[in-house]
């Protein structure tokens, strides 16, 4: 008996302490679940291509979540990440989910599967595009039409989906939609265009005028304008000849603009130019940087990139240049870095302007993905932590980003592919 307790004892015990080591709580049942795959390695069938995991094309994380699309004779599947093929590789499009159901093509026609793989909509269609709000947009006999997950064909147009409306055209009526596909309102006018929703507004079009009705679908801003652009943090800038300015969502006039062009404000900004040299304004009309570069792109993660005299570097929000114009190219900030080129070489730096990933290699994948980026050199590919450590060795002839933990590599070699985790350990292997 005495023995027994002990032996019960140290389970309980070696079960927690690996808890503690793998997650750091005591949840025994979750520790099972999570540290048992850990020790094995799957095998998934031999194909001539595979994916990451929830791929960046995916078009919604959530959708596309445990499965990698795979391609054998230029057909193309599904795994999940045990290797399991869930969905036959038969198809002629690689496969996204956009609202549990992606549309695939064999031959020539188009239809919709789930993700067991089953067929809900049968192939029909001359094209398919994704379902949004309950919606997609189909092409049959060669008409435009649009159809809900049954397949039933319901509008000749459905604007996508925000703010929780949408607008619907049938019959050269135009309806409005809540985020239940349910019809609300029936508009009044046949506007000729209607845009997206954006800060309870959404833009129309009459003739060759522009204005905006609120969710109601009352013209709360009358069609007057020769351009519009939507709202956006509460601002939408119109043009009526050669005057632009921006207006509230009450129709005043809150800023005017000398300038040839202005793009929609985002975190506070916006880009203006004059005469092809760039700059911003705040929304006081002030200029934070002075109209001085020959491009500026939109901010992302805090940062944007700007050109002069053909080098690059980048700008913060206040305007000071965090990364100095030397390089021939940079790409976007993410996960607190951006690619950058010199010549032949590429690295990356980080929001001070520091290079902590060297200019030493032959090529990078464009971003950090879950911490580590790729990157080449002398023919193999591997992996760099955001201190410039290599921590999986260039020993790779191609390699994915790592995405839900894992990342395709192969050699040609043998021309198998296989999985790894961030240690380099292999998860999934070619059988």
């Amino acid at each position: 008996m005495k023995k027994t307790v002990l032996f019960l004892c140290l389970a309980i015990l070696f079960s927690t302490t690996a808890c503690d080591k793998s997650q750091g709580n005591t949840n025994t049942v979750q520790v099972q679940s999570e540290t048992l795959p850990e020790k094995t390695v799957y095998t998934m069938k031999n194909y001539d291509h595979v994916n990451s995991f929830n791929a960046e094309l995916a078009r919604n994380k959530k959708d596309n979540e445990g499965l990698a699309n795979v391609t054998k004779d230029n057909k193309h599947g599904l795994i999940d990440k045990t290797g399991k093929e869930v969905v036959p590789v038969q198809y002629d499009n690689y496969i996204y989910f956009s609202e549990e159901l992606a549309e695939v093509r064999k031959g020539d026609k188009w239809g919709y599967i789930d993700k067991t793989g089953k067929v809900v909509i049968d192939f029909q269609y001359n094209s398919a595009k994704h379902f949004n709000g309950g919606f997609a947009q189909v092409v049959k006999d060669g008409k435009i039409i649009y159809i809900d997950k049954t397949g039933k064909e319901l509008y000749d147009f459905v604007q996508y989906f925000n703010d929780g409306l949408a607008a619907a055209k049938k019959d050269d009526k135009w309806f409005l939609l809540d985020d239940t596909s349910k019809e609300i309102i029936q508009l009044p006018y046949n506007y000729k265009e209607i845009g997206i929703f954006n800060d309870g507004l959404a833009l129309v079009q009459k003739e060759n005028k522009f204005g905006f009705i609120d969710k109601t679908g009352k013209e709360v801003i009358s069609v007057q304008y020769d351009y519009a652009g939507n709202f956006k943090e509460g601002l939408a800038l119109v043009k009526k000849g050669k005057k632009q300015w921006f207006i509230d969502k009450t129709g005043k006039e809150v800023l005017s603009l000398p300038y040839d062009f202005a793009w929609y404000f985002t975190e506070e900004l916006a880009i203006v130019t004059k005469d092809n040299q760039y700059g911003l304004i705040d929304k006081t009309g002030k200029e934070i940087t002075p109209l001085k570069y020959d491009i500026i792109h939109k901010f992302e993660d805090g940062a944007a990139k700007v050109r002069k005299n053909n080098k690059w570097g980048a700008i913060d929000k206040s305007g000071k240049e965090i990364v100095p114009l030397q390089y021939d190219d940079i790409y976007r900030f993410n996960e607190g870095f951006a690619r950058v080129k010199k010549g032949d070489k590429h690295g990356f730096v980080d929001k001070t302007g520091k290079e902590v990933v060297p200019l030493q290699y032959d090529d990078t994948h464009l971003y950090f993905s879950e911490g580590l980026a790729a990157v080449k050199k002398d023919g193999k590919w591997g992996f760099v932590d955001k201190n410039g450590k290599e921590v999986i060795a260039l020993q790779y002839d191609s390699v994915w980003n790592f995405s839900e933990g894992l990342s395709p590599v192969i050699n040609f070699t043998d021309f198998k592919w296989q999985f790894i985790d961030k240690t380099g350990k292999v998860v999934i292997k070619t059988e």
